[in-house]
Formats: C-alpha cells, structure tokens, sequence
C-alpha cells in the first residue's frame, strides 16, 4: 500500500463559497498540530505521500508548521489542494515551499473575472488568480515544482471548457484537470442551475483531443468511461497525484476530519456512488469509477450504455 497518499483534512473553512461546493457547511473547526503529528507518524506504514486539503487549507494558522512535520518525518511529496487565494502574496508561498510543499494542486474555473467569481461567489478572487499563476510560474522552476490545477465543469462553463484549457496551456501547468460535479451538499442544493448530463459534456471534452495530443497534460475526474467511443485515444482518466487510481478509496472520514485508512471499508459507502447489472458487460467494468446515486435519481441511467 506504499504506493498511496494519504489525505489530511486540515480545517472545515474556505475563503469562497463555490456554487458547485460538496461540503458539508454546517462544520466549522481545525484540525490540531498534535492530531496532524499522530496520524503522519501512524500513515508512514502505508505511504510517504501526503496531501493536505479540505476545505482550504491554506487559512489553517498552522499550515506551515503542518508541512514542516510532514517533512520532519521524511515524507517524499507533500502536496497542498487550494484556491489559491492567499498564494498572490510571494512570501507565504515561498514559506510554503521553503517548507518542503513540492506539489500544488489550485482551482479555477473560468478565464476571466465575471463568470469566474459568479462561480465562487466572491469577487475580486480571479484577479487573485492571476497573481498566483504569475507567482507560481516563476518559482516553478526554480523549485522544482508540481504546478497542477483543478476546474469543475458546471453547466456555467461547460461550453467554454476549451477557452479555459486554451488560457491555462500559457502557463508552465503539469496537469489540467477538469472535474464534473459531485452531487452533493451545495451542490446538490444548486442542481437546477449547475448540473448538465454527462453526455452532453462528452461533446464538449472531445474538443480537446487535439490539446491532448500536443501538451499531453489533460485529464478528467470521476467521468463515465462508457460515454467515450475511443477512451483509450483520447483524455487519459487520472488523477494528478501519484498514488494508483483507486487506492484511495481505502480511506474513509474519522470524527476528528482526518482520514483513516482502513482496507475493509466498503467503497461504495465511502462515494455513494453504484453501478447497476448491465455495467457487468461493459470493458471498461473494473476501472470504471461508478456513477454518484445522487446524479442517477436525477437523470437516471438511460445515458450510460455498456461497452462491449
């Protein structure tokens, strides 16, 4: 199980408020150094990779002694999931990466400011976006970086995903990666007005073979394979991260809102997600990551025919 990362769930705040969010927004606290300590020693058994995420924790006030343990402990690569806010100010990125972050993993969702803040519900965060990827980009390098972004695809955006991929390929980006909705909590709440069948998505990430085909650098989060005709030559489905695809889904929430890895807990119970009989014929059966119950009450299964 080395070949996992574990995941560690900082704080139960965030300085957007994403229309798409899949929180729950009735939490509010931090997790404690002493508690980030614990579970690092305890996961070395299992990894030395460790993401520090949820929701963001760049606002945790000890996020930076956070990485400072995780490198005490010679964890290899430490990663930071954000939206980037606070990263327009040089110095406590730089803290972050004197630290030993050696990846980085920010989110944006359109390119430029309207739509983009409409979508976080905060304004004025796009051009914060700009100071970051301008900041990010000259450090990049020197640090030997990890530099990857996170967009998820609403129908706001859906249209124009190939502009976003267009504007984000200027940048010295690792992986693009472009997630459809998790129908749950806020956005469930806003599913009339975000949500889209992934079908009609497909049509819009097929524009984006020709990118993939020149940077090699796209990839799409928890998307149906059976709803591309040539999977194989086109998107390659991952994560940006380097543990295997399903590895973990070991993981599941404790009460102190870290993660807990525990190899008998079931996967579905973790995800919420199913697939039904007819997905048995499918090629694509043992990789596929299922499909989320929330999305299957709302559009049922009529669009997800079995590859045979």
């Amino acid at each position: 199980m080395k070949d996992q990362r574990v995941h560690i769930l900082t704080s139960w705040w965030c300085t957007n408020d994403c229309i798409f969010c899949m929180d729950d927004k009735t939490i509010r606290n931090f997790i404690t150094l002493d508690k980030v300590r614990e579970n690092l020693i305890e996961w070395l058994k299992y990894s030395n990779e460790v993401t520090f995420t949820s929701w963001e924790p760049t606002i945790h006030p000890k996020i930076v002694e956070m990485i400072w343990i995780a490198k005490e402990l010679w964890y290899k690569t430490i990663q930071i999931i954000s939206n980037w806010r606070k990263y327009k100010d040089i110095n406590f990125l730089l803290d972050l990466i004197n630290a030993w972050v050696t990846d980085f993993i920010v989110s944006i969702h359109w390119y430029n400011e309207n739509l983009h803040d409409s979508i976080v519900r905060r304004k004025w965060v796009f051009n914060d976006v700009l100071k970051w990827l301008i900041n990010l980009s000259k450090l990049k390098e020197k640090y030997n970086l990890v530099f990857n972004t996170n967009t998820t695809i609403i129908r706001q955006n859906y249209k124009e995903v190939y502009k976003i991929v267009y504007f984000l390929e200027k940048f010295p980006i690792d992986s693009i990666v472009l997630n459809v909705v998790i129908p749950q909590e806020e956005a469930y709440k806003n599913k009339e007005d975000i949500l889209v069948k992934y079908s009609i998505i497909s049509k819009e990430f097929e524009k984006l073979v020709e990118f993939q085909k020149k940077y090699n650098n796209i990839y799409i989060n928890w998307f149906p394979y059976c709803l591309w005709e040539n999977i194989e030559s086109m998107i390659w489905f991952r994560e940006p991260v380097s543990f295997k695809q399903w590895d973990i889904n070991f993981a599941r929430h404790s009460d102190n809102h870290s993660l807990e890895l525990n190899d008998k807990f079931d996967i579905s119970m973790i995800n919420w997600k199913s697939k039904r009989e007819e997905c048995k014929k499918c090629k694509y059966y043992n990789n596929c990551e299922w499909i989320w119950d929330s999305y299957i009450k709302l559009f049922w299964w009529n669009e997800f025919l079995p590859k045979i």
